[in-house]
């Protein structure tokens, strides 16, 4: 079949592409080097599926930035293991917590992206066994995001530059939570005052009544 013949590479950018990746892409799992597929614009707003975890053989790079994909980051990234130069989220909407799944992927050894979203909660502490793989990861950037909280020991051993981690995050700061008992909706503006005039009402034939004058004969 032709998905699960061997590739070298599969890349898509600066497309006209729309829509979302498809969930067949999960069916390609010959031996690849590289997935490219950033910057096209026509895709903001798709999220990523879940099944990008099934190309377990993928073996260097994985671009998916600069695409404006929303939604959180799949857990199934993890299943990844094989990755071993690139990992870019970065310059798209992912939301949500950074999930603990990604500490297996050891075998980074360049690129981890995912500046520029809008990820919030901690960093998970298995992010050092990532920099515990083979080689520490030069380039680890999470800048530009909501992320906050203490770092756990684990992440504070870390090799990482200060502003890919700290610059446009609130790391030291309390992490809030939802109040669920909060209202969900509150008013946007001051209701408009009363009107100064009522409006004319006609009864009957021969009777007009107003709300500011005595009732009168036509």
């Amino acid at each position: 079949l032709l998905y699960k013949s061997m590739y070298d590479d599969l890349t898509f950018y600066q497309t006209s592409l729309t829509g979302s990746i498809p969930t067949q892409v999960g069916l390609m799992t010959g031996v690849w080097k590289n997935l490219r597929l950033y910057d096209n614009s026509e895709m903001a707003n798709s999220t990523l599926p879940t099944e990008l975890g099934r190309l377990t053989n993928m073996e260097k790079r994985m671009y998916l930035y600069e695409t404006g994909f929303s939604g959180t980051i799949p857990t199934e990234l993890g299943q990844l293991t094989r990755l071993t130069k690139y990992l870019e989220l970065n310059d798209n909407s992912l939301s949500g917590t950074i999930p603990t799944e990604v500490g297996y992927l050891t075998g980074l050894s360049n690129w981890f992206l995912l500046n520029n979203n809008q990820l919030t909660g901690n960093l998970p502490s298995e992010l050092a066994l990532i920099n515990y793989g083979i080689g520490a990861i030069p380039n680890f950037a999470v800048n530009n995001n909501h992320l906050c909280g203490d770092f756990s020991d684990e992440v504070a051993t870390m090799n990482f530059t200060h502003e890919y981690v700290y610059q446009d995050n609130s790391i030291g700061t309390f992490c809030p939570t939802p109040n669920p008992t909060a209202p969900t909706f509150m008013p946007t503006a001051i209701p408009s005052p009363i009107p100064s005039v009522v409006p004319t009402i006609t009864c009957h034939d021969k009777m007009t009544y107003r709300a500011d004058a005595r009732s009168e004969e036509r």
